[in-house]
């Protein structure tokens, strides 16, 4: 059956194939007028399997605005979708849950929140995400630029909005913020700060002598042998510690921020790996040993045995807050430029490839997803890449120029 059925002013919709004769059920093409990014009116195609009753209903609730049987629809807000849409998306990490909440409730909202989700145009899209980067900080000092991974997680809140007034609230028809393309300045790829802030050598060595002698270090001094992640080290536990293979099982991150404390596995599988340790690495697992047994043999109030290979002086694990105060306190102590913890990850990294580590052999040992993250992030601490990329065949033939 291949009849076009047209009702007044309902588009068109044909049947492409017969599914269930008795239940005349079809699988349909619907075809209706829509709303394209850039506000202009254009034909769109569905398919979709039912009968003929319920094909003319989907056409009939996918029609412009003009043509929208409910008005309550169309005068839907960015503002009334947007919580809809954080609900429906259980499935993030609670740390992505509070990411994408921030940046909604900070950067969509005020803009969008008032705006009918029919009235979002791809062109102020484009302007708005452009202006974040460059715009000024209020009165307060707050609301300033926005570097280029917060806008992309701006973009993302916002197309993964639209996508659910698409696809699950049948709002709109075409999504205005698919298929942006978010790509650095050249004023942003040359800018000294996109170099990572690490530690050069001697720092580096400074630094280790004097968390070596702090008693609540312990998470930065393995971060820097090691250059894994603090939250990574924060939630290090015993179980996954060989000491005698000298390997250790990186199995969850332990991050805190604005809300509680939350353990989660590592984003993607590279993430999930088994460190082989040796030396300065192992010794600072096994200084922990000892503190756990010198720990217990104090017990002090409140004291419990500890999961957690670094924990505080009660056996309780860290809030991962403690960690920036500890690392003031170490920087100032080796009298080193106070750099965050992660910075702690970045110096490992840099010492180890300018050291002449294979990439692919840093990268897999860092977690990361791809090389591609270790070559960009780390370009800076390969000098040596640059160098020797002429040919050198005389003497190879054994000619003397």
């Amino acid at each position: 059956m291949t009849q076009t059925k047209r009702g007044h002013g309902e588009g068109s919709m044909r049947s492409l194939a017969v599914l269930d004769e008795r239940r005349r059920t079809h699988r349909w093409e619907v075809r209706f007028t829509a709303t394209d990014p850039m506000g202009k009116r254009r034909q769109v195609s569905r398919t979709i399997r039912g009968t003929e009753a319920e094909a003319r209903a989907f056409l009939r609730s996918q029609q412009s605005d003009a043509g929208r049987a409910g008005v309550a629809v169309s005068k839907a807000t960015v503002g009334d979708v947007g919580p809809r849409w954080l609900a429906s998306r259980a499935d993030l990490a609670e740390g992505a849950q509070r990411r994408y909440r921030a940046a909604l409730e900070r950067e969509v909202l005020p803009r969008w929140g008032s705006v009918k989700v029919t009235e979002v145009r791809r062109p102020q899209l484009v302007a708005w995400l452009a202006a974040l980067k460059t715009r000024k900080p209020d009165a307060e000092g707050k609301h300033g630029p926005l570097g280029h991974s917060a806008v992309r997680l701006v973009h993302t809140v916002m197309r993964g909005l639209l996508a659910y007034a698409v696809d699950v609230e049948q709002l709109i028809s075409v999504n205005p913020a698919d298929h942006l393309a978010l790509r650095r300045s050249r004023a942003e790829l040359d800018a000294p700060g996109r170099v990572v802030k690490a530690f050069d050598a001697e720092q580096a060595r400074a630094f280790y002598r004097a968390a070596v002698a702090d008693r609540s270090a312990g998470p930065l001094v393995f971060s820097l042998l090691t250059g894994v992640r603090m939250g990574e080290a924060l939630a290090l536990r015993w179980d996954a510690v060989n000491l005698q293979a000298g390997t250790v099982e990186i199995r969850a991150t332990r991050s805190g921020g604005e809300g509680p404390v939350y353990e989660a596995a590592p984003k993607s599988r590279a993430g999930r790996r088994v460190l082989h340790v040796a030396g300065d690495a192992l010794a600072c697992l096994q200084r922990q040993v000892a503190q756990v047994e010198a720990e217990r043999e104090a017990r002090l109030p409140g004291w419990r045995e500890p999961e957690y290979v670094f924990h505080t002086l009660v056996g309780t694990p860290y809030h991962p807050d403690a960690m920036k105060r500890i690392m003031r306190r170490v920087c100032e102590a080796a009298e080193v430029p106070v750099l965050n913890p992660h910075g702690l990850r970045h110096t490992a990294a840099t010492l180890m490839l300018s050291g002449g580590a294979d990439v692919a052999a840093v990268s897999a040992h860092l977690g990361h997803s791809r090389i591609s993250i270790t070559m960009d992030t780390y370009r800076h601490a390969l000098p040596e890449e640059k160098r020797h990329l002429t040919l050198n065949l005389g003497a190879a033939a054994g000619y003397q120029g």
